[in-house]
């Protein structure tokens, strides 16, 4: 969950679309064409779904997919992409030994730390 009026591309790492894992296969996005959450980096009011720990297993109802507006191309989040819009500093690294299923699992079981931050400074001044 991003701050509000935050835009997408603020928390993506452009590289991220050199890497190959991340691209979703064609024949996947015409088979769940109807059931997956396909946002844009370019427009300023996209909102991505909740990711969860299905993601990258599950290609429905686990995270949105981003679309490249120049070429076309659709990918998964890479997880430090997820890791930032949930509010996780930059200072947060994953180990190198975690997979990126792995990386997936964990933050899609973790909590917003936004959203968390949020109740707390509501508790604490409440």
């Amino acid at each position: 969950m991003a701050a509000t009026g935050a835009r997408l591309s603020n928390y993506l790492d452009h590289e991220a679309w050199n890497h190959p894992e991340l691209l979703v296969e064609p024949e996947l996005l015409r088979r769940y064409a109807g059931a997956i959450d396909v946002v844009s980096a370019d427009d300023p009011t996209a909102v991505t779904a909740c990711f969860t720990s299905a993601y990258g297993k599950s290609p429905v109802r686990a995270g949105s997919y981003l679309r490249c507006s120049q070429s076309g191309q659709v990918r998964r989040f890479a997880a430090e992409e997820i890791a930032r819009l949930m509010g996780f500093g930059d200072s947060f690294h994953w180990p190198a030994e975690f997979s990126q299923r792995s990386r997936y699992s964990m933050i899609g079981n973790a909590l917003s730390v936004t959203v968390v931050r949020g109740i707390l400074q509501s508790l604490l001044t409440g």
